[in-house]
């Protein structure tokens, strides 16, 4: 299988449901939480956070309006395909409930105008939905935002307590992510290249050797060959991941000493994927003190490793 060089890491894998409303468009501002909402929510559950095979991504489900009172229902999706962002605005649109919900690699494909067979490991795939309710509220499946400063209330804002419902809205907001079926410890020790290092400790084609940790979701990546380190040859990053490679934690076994500035063993941070299947570490890494103060870092910076 070919190796990958470029993968977008989405550090959040479990599709969080949102749904929100312009305020501005109510008729009845002042009684608008008493107002029943646009909500559209999935017969019974939102597709698979995470799928193994970026050729055949399937999925169907009827689509219900629980509150009888939508006009219209716009998906739009944004693909985020080796690392390049490709939207369509109209992924999917209906006007009347029930409805059937289809996603399938070659509709997301011909959508976005990129060739299927493009589609890869670490790809996302993000949709978000748009609903007019039959008086013209508009209602969007976005994180609510609010500026408690000067009590600005932006786009995505409403006080109803069905905002995070899953059974009201689930259909608002989710997102799919290619990634391995599952984390395979066997696969992860041997030698590795760098691809991409933002902390420039190396350079591409670097080689860092990764070993095996002490249970199937751990693994060292060492540090022997850093030439940015007083203590190479007994530190090493230890990473910890789930069933499906996310990334969970990284720590360290002892201080790294970059120079005079040292970091301790206890500085915790780090996210991205593991795609043991296809031999691929994207790691998104700062050290973070245990109260999360950034040390040494310049925000998310990225490691991306190919195993030999």
């Amino acid at each position: 299988m070919k190796k990958i060089t470029y993968i977008l890491t989405c550090f959040v894998l479990v599709a969080i449901s949102f749904s929100c409303t312009d305020q501005s468009t109510f008729n009845n501002p002042s009684i608008h939480e008493l107002e029943n909402g646009a909500y559209i929510r999935f017969a019974n559950n939102p597709p698979a956070t995470t799928v193994s095979d970026p050729q055949n991504i399937s999925f169907s489900d009827e689509i219900f309006d629980p509150n009888g009172n939508t006009a219209d229902y716009t998906v739009a999706l944004k693909a985020t395909i080796g690392g390049t962002d490709h939207i369509n605005d109209n992924y999917f649109n209906a006007t009347s409930f029930p409805a059937t919900f289809t996603i399938t690699s070659q509709l997301m494909a011909d959508a976005i105008g990129v060739p299927v067979e493009n589609f890869s490991f670490g790809d996302l795939f993000e949709f978000t939905a748009t609903t007019i309710r039959t008086d013209g509220v508009v209602f969007y499946g976005i994180t609510p935002s609010f500026d408690a400063d000067t009590g600005t209330v932006g786009i995505g804002n409403t006080e109803s307590n069905l905002i995070n419902s899953p059974a009201m809205n689930s259909a608002m907001k989710f997102s799919i992510i290619v990634a391995c079926a599952s984390h395979v410890a066997a696969d992860m020790p041997g030698m590795w290249t760098v691809v991409q290092d933002d902390w420039a400790d190396y350079a591409p084609g670097d080689q860092i050797e990764v070993v095996a940790g002490p249970d199937d979701h751990t693994f060292h990546i060492l540090a022997t060959n850093n030439p940015f380190i007083s203590n190479p040859d007994t530190a090493y990053m230890i990473i910890t991941v789930d069933d499906a490679g996310t990334v969970i934690e990284a720590t360290s076994n002892e201080p790294f000493n970059f120079g005079p500035l040292i970091v301790p063993e206890a500085a915790a941070g780090g996210g991205g994927l593991v795609f043991s299947c296809v031999g691929v570490i994207d790691l998104f890494h700062d050290w973070l003190s245990p109260d999360h103060t950034l040390i040494y870092g310049g925000g998310n910076s990225r490691l991306v490793l190919n195993k030999n």
